[in-house]
Protein backbone atom coordinates (compact mmCIF):
# COMPACT_ATOMS: atom_id res chain seq x y z
CA UNK A 1 0.00 0.00 0.00
CA UNK A 2 2.55 2.45 0.83
CA UNK A 3 4.12 2.08 -2.52
CA UNK A 4 1.33 2.52 -4.30
CA UNK A 5 0.56 5.49 -2.35
CA UNK A 6 4.00 7.30 -3.18
CA UNK A 7 3.53 6.51 -7.05
CA UNK A 8 0.41 8.69 -6.89
CA UNK A 9 1.90 11.49 -4.90
CA UNK A 10 4.81 11.29 -7.83
CA UNK A 11 1.75 11.53 -10.46
CA UNK A 12 0.27 14.36 -8.70
CA UNK A 13 3.43 16.39 -8.23
CA UNK A 14 4.81 15.29 -11.77
CA UNK A 15 4.51 15.24 -15.46
CA UNK A 16 6.96 12.08 -15.81
CA UNK A 17 8.24 12.45 -18.78
CA UNK A 18 8.31 15.85 -18.98
CA UNK A 19 9.32 17.32 -15.81
CA UNK A 20 13.18 18.60 -15.56
CA UNK A 21 13.29 18.17 -11.78
CA UNK A 22 12.02 14.51 -11.75
CA UNK A 23 14.51 13.94 -14.41
CA UNK A 24 16.72 15.53 -12.51
CA UNK A 25 16.30 13.64 -9.46
CA UNK A 26 16.30 10.25 -11.08
CA UNK A 27 19.63 11.55 -13.09
CA UNK A 28 21.40 11.87 -9.60
CA UNK A 29 19.46 8.49 -8.51
CA UNK A 30 21.06 6.95 -11.51
CA UNK A 31 24.66 8.38 -10.95
CA UNK A 32 24.46 7.23 -7.13
CA UNK A 33 23.52 3.73 -7.94
CA UNK A 34 25.79 3.18 -10.45
CA UNK A 35 28.22 4.78 -8.67
CA UNK A 36 29.42 7.40 -11.09
CA UNK A 37 30.97 9.75 -8.22
CA UNK A 38 34.92 10.13 -10.10
CA UNK A 39 36.16 10.42 -13.13
CA UNK A 40 37.09 7.16 -12.88
CA UNK A 41 33.84 5.68 -12.24
CA UNK A 42 32.24 8.57 -14.83
CA UNK A 43 29.51 7.13 -16.40
CA UNK A 44 30.56 6.97 -20.20
CA UNK A 45 28.51 8.74 -22.43
CA UNK A 46 25.50 10.83 -21.02
CA UNK A 47 23.24 10.16 -23.55
CA UNK A 48 22.45 6.86 -22.04
CA UNK A 49 20.57 8.99 -19.28
CA UNK A 50 18.15 9.53 -21.79
CA UNK A 51 17.13 5.86 -22.28
CA UNK A 52 17.80 4.51 -18.99
CA UNK A 53 15.65 7.03 -17.12
CA UNK A 54 12.21 5.23 -18.56
CA UNK A 55 13.64 2.34 -16.75
CA UNK A 56 14.56 3.86 -14.05
CA UNK A 57 10.95 5.44 -13.93
CA UNK A 58 9.12 2.12 -14.85
CA UNK A 59 9.06 -0.79 -12.99
CA UNK A 60 7.52 -2.81 -15.47
CA UNK A 61 9.98 -2.29 -18.28
CA UNK A 62 12.83 -3.24 -15.85
CA UNK A 63 10.62 -6.26 -15.36
CA UNK A 64 10.43 -7.10 -19.27
CA UNK A 65 14.14 -6.50 -19.03
CA UNK A 66 14.86 -9.44 -16.63
CA UNK A 67 12.45 -11.56 -17.89
CA UNK A 68 13.69 -11.10 -20.93
CA UNK A 69 17.10 -12.72 -20.27
CA UNK A 70 14.63 -15.90 -19.09
CA UNK A 71 12.36 -16.12 -22.13
CA UNK A 72 14.76 -17.50 -24.90
CA UNK A 73 13.48 -15.52 -27.44
CA UNK A 74 10.22 -15.39 -27.02
CA UNK A 75 8.96 -11.71 -26.91
CA UNK A 76 5.59 -10.75 -25.86
CA UNK A 77 3.65 -7.87 -28.08
CA UNK A 78 2.55 -5.49 -25.73
CA UNK A 79 6.32 -5.09 -23.90
CA UNK A 80 7.75 -4.86 -27.57
CA UNK A 81 5.44 -2.35 -27.61
CA UNK A 82 5.97 -1.21 -24.07
CA UNK A 83 9.91 -0.56 -24.93
CA UNK A 84 9.21 0.52 -28.22
CA UNK A 85 7.40 3.62 -26.78
CA UNK A 86 10.52 4.14 -23.90
CA UNK A 87 13.00 3.55 -26.80
CA UNK A 88 11.58 6.82 -28.74
CA UNK A 89 11.05 8.33 -25.40
CA UNK A 90 14.85 8.56 -24.94
CA UNK A 91 15.41 9.47 -28.86
CA UNK A 92 12.71 12.34 -27.88
CA UNK A 93 14.62 12.96 -24.40
CA UNK A 94 18.38 13.02 -25.78
CA UNK A 95 17.97 16.92 -26.46
CA UNK A 96 16.25 17.82 -23.17
CA UNK A 97 19.34 15.85 -21.34
CA UNK A 98 22.44 17.32 -23.28
CA UNK A 99 20.71 20.99 -21.80
CA UNK A 100 20.12 19.63 -18.25
CA UNK A 101 23.52 17.71 -17.72
CA UNK A 102 25.24 21.07 -18.68
CA UNK A 103 22.40 23.09 -16.34
CA UNK A 104 23.61 20.34 -14.02
CA UNK A 105 27.08 21.54 -14.54
CA UNK A 106 26.51 24.73 -13.80
CA UNK A 107 25.10 24.02 -10.29
CA UNK A 108 28.17 21.94 -9.82
CA UNK A 109 26.18 19.08 -9.06
CA UNK A 110 27.77 16.62 -11.48
CA UNK A 111 30.89 17.32 -13.32
CA UNK A 112 31.21 16.94 -17.22
CA UNK A 113 34.14 15.98 -19.53
CA UNK A 114 34.73 15.16 -23.01
CA UNK A 115 36.65 11.61 -23.35
CA UNK A 116 38.22 12.28 -26.99
CA UNK A 117 39.43 9.07 -27.35
CA UNK A 118 36.09 7.64 -27.65
CA UNK A 119 33.73 10.82 -29.08
CA UNK A 120 31.42 11.19 -25.80
CA UNK A 121 31.17 13.18 -22.76
CA UNK A 122 31.74 11.30 -19.47
CA UNK A 123 29.32 12.40 -16.23
CA UNK A 124 29.91 11.71 -12.89
CA UNK A 125 27.97 13.30 -9.31
CA UNK A 126 29.36 15.76 -7.47
CA UNK A 127 28.25 14.14 -3.76
CA UNK A 128 30.04 16.94 -1.81
CA UNK A 129 27.49 19.55 -3.77
CA UNK A 130 24.66 17.50 -2.57
CA UNK A 131 22.78 18.43 0.91
CA UNK A 132 23.06 15.94 3.06
CA UNK A 133 20.25 13.34 3.50
CA UNK A 134 19.77 14.53 0.17
CA UNK A 135 18.70 10.83 -1.53
CA UNK A 136 17.22 9.72 2.03
CA UNK A 137 13.21 9.31 1.30
CA UNK A 138 11.01 7.25 0.69
CA UNK A 139 9.26 8.97 -2.24
CA UNK A 140 11.63 7.89 -4.78
CA UNK A 141 12.54 4.39 -3.36
CA UNK A 142 11.19 2.35 -6.34
CA UNK A 143 13.68 4.05 -8.69
CA UNK A 144 16.49 3.83 -6.38
CA UNK A 145 15.11 -0.15 -6.41
CA UNK A 146 15.12 0.07 -10.36
CA UNK A 147 18.25 1.84 -11.11
CA UNK A 148 20.31 -1.05 -8.23
CA UNK A 149 18.38 -3.89 -10.78
CA UNK A 150 19.47 -2.34 -14.14
CA UNK A 151 22.82 -2.16 -12.87
CA UNK A 152 22.35 -6.00 -11.48
CA UNK A 153 21.73 -7.09 -15.19
CA UNK A 154 24.17 -4.86 -16.58
CA UNK A 155 27.21 -4.82 -14.07
CA UNK A 156 29.14 -2.91 -16.58
CA UNK A 157 26.42 -0.27 -17.61
CA UNK A 158 28.97 2.49 -16.92
CA UNK A 159 31.37 1.84 -19.83
CA UNK A 160 29.14 0.01 -22.07
CA UNK A 161 28.78 2.39 -25.30
CA UNK A 162 25.36 2.98 -26.46
CA UNK A 163 25.12 1.29 -29.17
CA UNK A 164 25.41 -1.67 -26.74
CA UNK A 165 23.19 -0.14 -24.42
CA UNK A 166 20.47 0.32 -26.83
CA UNK A 167 21.27 -3.94 -28.03
CA UNK A 168 21.25 -5.26 -24.40
CA UNK A 169 17.79 -3.40 -23.60
CA UNK A 170 16.13 -2.73 -26.84
CA UNK A 171 16.96 -4.66 -29.69
CA UNK A 172 17.76 -8.18 -27.15
CA UNK A 173 13.77 -7.69 -26.47
CA UNK A 174 12.38 -7.72 -29.62
CA UNK A 175 12.55 -3.97 -30.24
CA UNK A 176 14.36 -2.44 -33.69
CA UNK A 177 16.19 0.10 -33.16
CA UNK A 178 18.48 1.78 -35.43
CA UNK A 179 21.99 3.92 -35.00
CA UNK A 180 21.12 6.72 -32.97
Amino acid sequence: MKKETSEFKKRLMFLKGEDLYYLAYNSLVMLKEFECDTIETALLDYTKIAFLLEFVADNRLVDIVVAGDKSEGKHVTHNCRRLQAAYTQGLMRKHIIYRLMFALERKGLVSLQMNNNKGVVAVWMNNNKLPQGYFETELYESEVQNAKVIKKIHPRIRTMNLDTLLTRLYTDNGVQVWRV
